[in-house]
């Protein structure tokens, strides 16, 4: 009897390929400082990798101390992030990528990425705060910003998402995996990954012990 299995629909899934190269890495997905096929979809996330030559712990985009966080790659050399909430401001930050096919309606796909909260950044952030609802989001169109300046256009929030985290991530120190399966219910073509819901709806934790709580939460995936 015949048996097909799922194959991997995301492409570069786990961002080893630059589009760029490592002397030219630099923070917040500007042309050439970004995974291959993957582009912002709101403001500026970053790309980050262990290749970068020559700057270990003083760089904001090396792999496992940056800018960010100290964390190695789940697999591999790299990983990206993004601002997931922002105390009383909605910013976020999203990256996205055009599936190798559409979806199939009626079929159903299993749906799975690994995170972590920021936390002990040599710049940006040292101490974090965890929320829930970091999500991968299928749709049809593109919203892709092929350049992070001038900033292209805004992508509102959804309210809604084919996979997310329910509860705050909190452990900083090993990846969690998100996993799920959902039936497709359009041809969607792109992936996008984020909190795609407001900070009214989104739970937050600080994590460690931040004095003043800055109410910012950034994941690396």
């Amino acid at each position: 009897p015949r048996c097909e299995a799922q194959i991997n629909l995301v492409p570069n899934p786990s961002f080893e390929e630059l589009e760029g190269n490592c002397d030219s890495l630099q923070c917040c997905f500007n042309i050439g400082s970004r995974p291959l096929h993957w582009y912002s979809w709101m403001n500026s996330p970053d790309y980050f990798n262990a290749c970068i030559p020559g700057l270990g712990l003083d760089s904001l985009v090396d792999v496992p101390q940056n800018g960010w966080t100290f964390q190695y790659a789940w697999e591999g050399e790299a990983y990206v992030g993004g601002v997931t909430y922002y105390a009383g401001e909605n910013y976020r930050e999203y990256v996205g990528a055009e599936l190798l096919q559409p979806l199939q309606v009626g079929c159903t796909y299993e749906l799975r990425f690994q995170t972590a909260p920021a936390y002990g950044g040599n710049y940006w952030l040292v101490d974090g705060t965890a929320c829930n609802n970091i999500g991968m989001l299928f749709t049809t169109g593109s919203n892709a910003w092929t350049e992070v300046w001038p900033p292209g256009p805004d992508f509102a929030f959804r309210n809604h998402v084919q996979l997310k985290a329910e509860f705050p991530i909190t452990d900083t120190a090993s990846w969690t995996l998100v996993e799920g399966s959902f039936t497709a219910d359009s041809a969607y073509a792109y992936v996008v990954l984020g909190n795609f819901f407001p900070d009214s709806i989104t739970s937050v934790l600080p994590i460690g012990n931040p004095d003043p709580w800055t109410g910012v939460s950034y994941y690396v995936i």
